[in-house]
Formats: structure tokens, C-alpha cells, sequence
């Protein structure tokens, strides 16, 4: 540790407040805590964020697939295959989250944050009770890095059905017959490959696009996926059969459906407008070099941020942390 950084950080009295236990927030903690701040670390949902209970376990899934070569056939599951290794990422965050615990100078809430004032969060606490408890948090600087969430299409039909997301993907219990994928993300694209190697049927629901198609048909033809071209998918529903997916003028059905098109960063439940911090077209925060956003004080790191294209979120989350703590 630098003890004048530390010292300085002393005088000052720094406090910390992170939104998101994810990558980027872990990392900027574990940093903030070396330099002498005050820390507070807000998570609503799972420790280690998208990285350990999607990305991951994803990657996990594509390469034990790759190699189904020495993989018994009873053991063809995704839950299986990527089951051990998100043990191990799981794991891995707790022991992450205890090494910060330990130190006195480190909070945990579970609860849900969002902006009360420039320099104030509410905190509604996660409870099992049917009573609402709320928490403020003060802070001298704020760290967002608040992760993003699936951009599920508005589809007439799509919400009353028990669709996949990568997350159910990688922990489905039984490999299907069948597989629909909608969506050319690169988590789509590499979750139909893996399911189409271990044995699935898998047919990729591209929105049309001669070019992109005729791309995606030579990258996953030679793995037996089936790309099949739309201009609108009008209704999905599910039944003994599985489901159906209408496109157009044909039907398209599957035992399982996959929807991976996109991620949305999010930030709309923070209340940053109340506060003035600025959030472009798709909800990404804009930041600079330091991660800083337009409010002084206020940083953005993540997936949530405009640097998530360029910075990975462990580096951000650190960068930010010694620009918050000078």
C-alpha cells in the first residue's frame, strides 16, 4: 500500500459507494480498500455479476463441447458440462466477497440502489419479509457498475412461454432434441454451435440480411445449425409439442428456444436523471478516461458504461477506483 496515498485518503475521509457486485464493481472495491477508503458495495442480485453466472459458464459449455469427442454420451448435458466450472466461478466470488468482509472497512448491502441526491443512494434491502426496508447511503464518491440484462424482444406471445436466456442455457438439466436461437449475438452464435456439437438440432432465427446470413450459413453450416432468414417474427407459442414460432409466411417449432439478441445496459431503475447524469440513446453511460461521467464524483465502469467496448471491467473497475480515491 502507498502510505502517503493512504494517508491523504485518511484526512479526507473518503467514502465509496459501488452499485454492482459484478467484475467491475469487485474490482474497484478490493482497490478502493488498499488505498484507505471507506467502502460500501451495493449487489441486488448474485455476487460476481453476468462474468460468473453467464459469461463464463457460457465459454465453460463451448469448450467442453469442442472437446465432446471424450465426453460419454450420458454426460452430454449443458448443466453438467458447465455445471463444475461454475462451481469454481462461484466459489472464486465468495471467497472474493470474504477476503472484503474481513476488512473493517468494507460494507455489503443486498438491496436494490438508486440516486436520492447527488450524493445520496436509497437502498431498498433485500428481505423475505413483506415489509419494505430502505437504507440511505452517503457518499463522497460513487462507483456504477450496475452490469446490463437481457434485451428480450417485445414478441406478441414470447412472455407467456418458458424461453431460454443464456443463463438457463448453460443450466438446462437434459440436452434438447431441438433448439431455436433467436438472435446473432455472440453469445447466440456460440451457444448454437456448442448445443449443435454436443447433438442438438439447431436452427438460428437471423433477422434478414443477405450478407450477415450468408456469412453465419459458412461459420456454423459444417456444425449441422440452420439458418433461417426473417423480416418479422409475428408470435411465439408453447405447448405439449414445444414450441412455435411463427415467421412470416412459415412455422418454425423446437423442443426449446434460445432468445440471445442483446444486452441492455442497466441503469434505468437508478433514478440518474434526477441527479443529472447523463445517459445516451441505449442507456449506456458516457464516461472519460477515468471512468468519470459527467457528475463530479460519480464514475461508471462495466458493462453499463460507454468503455465496456474497449476497457475490460476488472481494468475499469480498477482504473476508477484510483482516480476515486486520490
Amino acid at each position: 500500500m502507498n502510505k502517503h496515498h493512504a494517508t491523504t485518503l485518511a484526512e479526507a475521509e473518503k467514502r465509496i459507494a459501488i452499485i454492482g457486485g459484478g467484475s467491475a464493481g469487485m474490482a474497484c472495491a478490493a482497490t478502493a480498500l488498499e488505498g484507505g477508503a471507506q467502502v460500501t458495495l451495493i449487489e441486488h442480485h448474485n455476487i460476481g455479476g453476468a462474468a460468473v453466472h453467464t459469461k463464463k459458464p457460457v465459454q465453460a459449455l463451448c469448450e467442453a463441447a469442442r472437446q465432446r469427442a471424450d465426453i460419454a454420451t450420458a454426460d452430454k448435458h449443458p448443466a453438467i458440462l458447465s455445471g463444475v466450472a461454475q462451481e469454481r466461478f462461484e466459489k472464486e466470488a465468495r471467497e472474493q466477497l470474504e477476503a472484503l468482509l474481513a476488512h473493517p472497512s468494507f460494507t455489503w448491502m443486498a438491496g436494490e440502489a438508486r440516486f436520492l441526491a447527488q450524493d445520496t443512494l436509497i437502498v431498498r434491502l433485500n428481505d423475505d419479509s413483506k415489509k419494505r426496508s430502505f437504507r440511505k447511503v452517503r457518499f463522497d464518491r460513487c462507483l456504477i457498475a450496475a452490469g446490463s440484462l437481457p434485451d428480450v424482444p417485445q414478441i406478441a406471445g414470447l412472455g407467456d412461454t418458458p424461453y431460454w436466456t443464456a443463463k438457463e442455457a448453460v443450466s438446462c438439466p437434459a440436452l434438447p432434441a431441438t433448439l431455436a436461437v433467436i438472435g446473432t449475438s455472440a453469445t447466440a452464435l456460440a451457444l448454437a454451435h456448442a448445443f449443435a456439437l454436443l447433438g442438438s438440432r439447431v436452427m438460428l432465427l437471423a433477422h434478414q440480411d443477405a450478407a450477415a446470413h450468408t456469412l453465419l450459413r459458412q461459420q456454423l453450416a459444417a456444425d449441422g445449425v440452420v439458418v433461417q432468414a426473417y423480416s418479422e417474427i409475428s408470435n411465439i407459442s408453447y405447448g405439449r409439442e414445444g414450441f412455435t414460432i411463427a415467421t412470416g409466411q412459415r412455422e418454425c417449432h423446437a423442443d426449446r428456444l434460445l432468445v440471445a439478441t442483446a444486452t441492455l445496459p442497466n441503469t434505468w431503475s437508478l433514478c440518474l436523471d434526477m441527479v443529472g447524469i447523463t445517459i445516451d440513446a441505449e442507456g449506456y453511460i458516457p464516461v472519460d478516461e477515468q471512468q468519470q461521467t459527467n457528475l463530479s464524483g460519480v464514475y461508471a465502469a462495466g458493462s453499463c458504461a460507454t468503455s465496456c467496448q474497449h476497457t475490460p471491467s476488472v481494468v475499469a473497475g480498477h482504473n476508477a477506483a484510483m482516480h476515486m480515491t486520490r
